[in-house]
């Protein structure tokens, strides 16, 4: 996948101290304040998965939902939810995972992922890598493949992809 960086950095807010001390947040919901850059952002997305093997598109909460549920739509593909604890009313697989700034949990419906689907996870950014690669393991417990990983986002020096070896991970905008 091209590096998009120099055209949607300019859409990107850079939010300094939060959640807290130290962290420096990119906010994508910029990025849907503008729909041609919103509606090319998917439109990008599109054009990379639309020939590849893919049964279902899984987002991780919150921002992942921004990109992948459009898409979804574009490709019709079914859309998974991964939600953080608590949240979705069905028996769920459940992981630990550690963020950038601290830890959490997220789950799946243990019946929304079809048995060997190939699934596309996506979610806004890839920073330690830490709640992707728990969605993946979430994803593959309930008998699915992941495919494929998009971010939107990714900040290389955090080095994420790493944690991530096993898959193919692709992004549109980099940060060193």
């Amino acid at each position: 996948m091209k590096n998009k960086t120099e055209y949607y950095d300019q859409f990107i807010s850079k939010i300094p101290n939060f959640p807290k001390k130290g962290v420096l947040f990119y906010d994508i919901t910029s990025v849907l304040l503008k729909p041609e850059v919103y509606s090319s952002l998917i439109n990008e997305v599109y054009s990379f998965y639309n020939f590849k093997k893919i049964d279902c598109i899984a987002v991780v909460e919150s921002r992942g939902y921004l990109i992948g549920a459009p898409l979804s739509l574009k490709m019709q593909l079914p859309l998974v939810l991964i939600r953080k604890e608590g949240k979705l009313p069905r028996e769920v697989f459940s992981e630990e995972y550690e963020l950038e700034y601290g830890f959490g949990r997220i789950e799946v419906h243990k019946d929304d992922v079809r048995m060997y689907s190939n699934i596309l996870l996506i979610d806004d950014i890839l920073a330690t890598g830490g709640t992707l690669k728990s969605s993946a393991i979430l994803l593959e417990r309930a008998g699915g493949k992941v495919k494929d990983i998009f971010c939107f986002i990714e900040l290389c020096a955090i080095n994420g992809r790493q944690s991530l070896e096993s898959y193919e991970v692709n992004s549109l905008v980099r940060y060193n």
